[in-house]
């Protein structure tokens, strides 16, 4: 599955060595703006007549919050029985834009961030990283007149370095 989303990012999904992957490629410094279609949420699983069903985060920040509504299950069960779990993978490409600093023209590439956000289960459930690491996931850019369903969030690029040093690194050119 790959889309080209009109905020410019791409995403695609892969099964790779029993783990499915959610890969998107964002173009932002400190955070990425996800939908709900880019975050897992905690899975729960309470009847077969309705399958999985993800709890309502909260997209917290420093003056505002929302709701936010994980459309992606944390596991995926495969034809064969076979569950795998749904690794959050963000690529940040970097340039730089000589014509600001130099009389030279061009954007080459100067580094991709490669981010790793926790599946949802390891966001509300066990740790709990929403309640232990405040601003994780804060307000994306949407207004309130937005379908609540579909409102984005940011995730932070210095929490998840927090949480682990592994979840944010810079590759360089």
């Amino acid at each position: 599955m790959v889309n080209i989303n009109v905020n410019r990012s791409f995403n695609e999904s892969l099964l790779v060595g029993g783990l499915f992957c959610l890969i998107n490629i964002v173009k932002s410094n400190l955070s990425a703006i996800m939908s709900h279609n880019q975050i897992s949420g905690n899975g729960k699983w309470d009847s077969n007549s309705y399958g999985v069903i993800n709890d309502i985060m909260t997209a917290e920040g420093q003056r505002a919050s929302h709701p936010f509504h994980c459309a992606i299950p944390p596991v995926f069960v495969l034809s064969d029985g076979t569950i795998v779990p749904v690794v959050h993978i963000v690529l940040k490409p970097v340039y730089t834009m000589l014509g600001l600093t130099s009389a030279k023209c061009g954007q080459p590439l100067k580094r991709i961030s490669l981010v790793s956000i926790p599946n949802g289960i390891l966001l509300v459930e066990k740790p709990n990283y929403l309640q232990m690491y405040k601003g994780l996931l804060f307000p994306g850019k949407d207004d309130k007149e937005k379908n609540p369903r579909k409102t984005r969030a940011r995730v932070s690029f210095a929490m998840l370095r927090q949480i682990a040093e592994w979840r944010y690194a810079d590759v360089s050119f």
